[in-house]
């Protein structure tokens, strides 16, 4: 067993070698292509008709998949509109397309910002702390993330300061001159946690007075012996390539899920697809008939699926044999709304690819279309961002109701105890909210 281990795992390095040089630049092709979805065809179809791979740039609608440069042109007109500085239109950025959930993975590796909000978008406070430093270093500022025992917060030096704006909890506190406090403030000004007067358009209302969250997040700001930088740890990670690369003879399925409102992305296989698969996302499942490798493992389906591991990111896939129809599924963010009715496709390629609209079947429900739901600080994902705070109506407020207890009651990441808890909050919430609907 050995034996035949060594022997397919010395072919698809080999096979790695010949499939991973590039064409002759003089065959590269652009695209710029409007694509209609609908009902009938809910799908973008990117088709590698030949037998080498392909590898090609990709912008959909100008928003996906975000780089820095989208990223820092988003900040700008948040700022812009808003009237805020850059640092706190990072922090609503983060805030709006991420998600507070059990993480993907434990690893440090899922820090890696563009990975996270293109593909992940959902983890615990280090990931998404990790992910606004990351933003704010690329705008050019010093930042530290720090860890006070059961929480985990980034900081940015601005005005002469360093300031705490936590994008998990969506809190920041300020003195009485109206300047954001740092950890280390807060910890000796306890009094500031249950003192702002914040816009809830940027402060998360359950933390807003001596309520339950934030007299039990004071208990942690109080423990200052506790507190450690642990920047240098969150940022233990390689960042993602930008471009993708289809094996021969496959597609790029890019799919909206119209029943949860997200885009669901995979790689449909045949057989005669071989070569290098690598998309900048995050593949999580294949199922079918065929070997491949990633990550120094070669794994053999035989009309089966299978999770693929989280310990460390797999960059590359290498197909090596194919069996009939299958597949390779990749997370995309469901915070993410980057598709419409009518479809901007941009794409640079180093040799022809067909595009065009398709039927798929339904995509499958993977990790945060459903937990965005569940979790003790998710609550607010569902009311928070539904703007439920301002402008709702009871009809709607219980619709919202539903969906939530719908969602922690099938959870089976949710204890008894934490049901509990998180209708204690839900409740808490609606108090809030209830007061605004006429």
């Amino acid at each position: 067993m050995a034996k035949d281990f060594k022997l397919v795992l010395s072919f698809l390095v080999t096979a790695m070698f010949f499939t991973s040089c590039y064409r002759d630049k003089s065959t590269a092709v652009e695209y710029s292509k409007t694509i209609e979805l609908n009902d009938s065809l809910n799908t973008i179809s990117i088709e590698n008709k030949s037998s080498l791979p392909v590898t090609f740039s990709l912008n959909i609608n100008g928003i996906f998949p975000l780089y820095f440069e989208n990223i820092s042109n988003k900040i700008d007109a948040i700022s812009l509109q808003e009237k805020l500085s850059k640092q706190e239109a990072a922090y609503l950025f983060v805030r709006r397309n991420t998600f507070y959930n059990s993480p993907y993975s434990t690893e440090t590796w899922q820090h890696e910002p563009l990975l996270f909000i293109n593909s992940i978008g959902g983890g615990f406070c280090d990931d998404l702390a990790s992910v606004l430093a990351a933003v704010w270093e690329n705008e050019g500022d010093s930042v530290r993330i720090m860890n006070i025992d059961a929480h985990v917060i980034p900081e940015v030096f601005t005005d002469r300061k360093w300031q705490m704006l936590d994008p998990t909890c969506g809190t920041f506190y300020t003195n009485k001159k109206g300047e954001k406090l740092s950890v280390e403030e807060i910890g000796n000004n306890l009094n500031a946690m249950f003192a702002t007067n914040a816009d809830t358009q940027y402060f998360n209302p359950l933390y807003r007075g001596r309520t339950f969250l934030s007299v039990y997040f004071s208990k942690l700001y109080e423990a200052k012996e506790f507190f450690r930088d642990v920047t240098q740890y969150s940022f233990n990670y390689a960042q993602t390539p930008k471009q993708f690369t289809l094996p021969g003879k496959s597609s790029l399925q890019i799919s909206y899920n119209k029943e949860f409102g997200f885009a669901n992305i995979l790689v449909c296989l045949e057989t005669n697809s071989k070569g290098k698969l690598q998309l900048p996302l995050v593949p999580f499942s294949a199922k079918g008939n065929m070997s491949f490798a990633a990550n120094n493992k070669v794994f053999h389906l035989n009309d089966t699926s299978v999770l693929l591991p989280t310990k460390s990111y797999i960059n590359e896939i290498e197909i090596a044999q194919v069996s009939g129809k299958s597949e390779v599924n990749y997370l995309v963010n469901p915070k993410l709304k980057f598709l419409k009715t009518q479809n901007r496709i941009q794409l640079n390629s180093s040799a022809p690819l067909v595009i065009k609209a398709t039927k798929s079947n339904k995509p499958e429900i993977q990790f945060g279309a459903t937990e965005t739901f569940v979790g003790l600080k998710s609550l607010d994902d569902i009311l928070f961002f539904n703007k439920a705070k301002t402008k709702t109506s009871t009809t709607n407020i219980d619709s919202l109701k539903q969906q939530f207890l719908q969602a922690i009651k099938t959870s089976n990441r949710v204890t008894p105890k934490e049901r509990e808890e998180l209708i204690q909050l839900y409740n808490e919430y609606l108090s809030l909210i209830k007061s605004k609907v006429k």
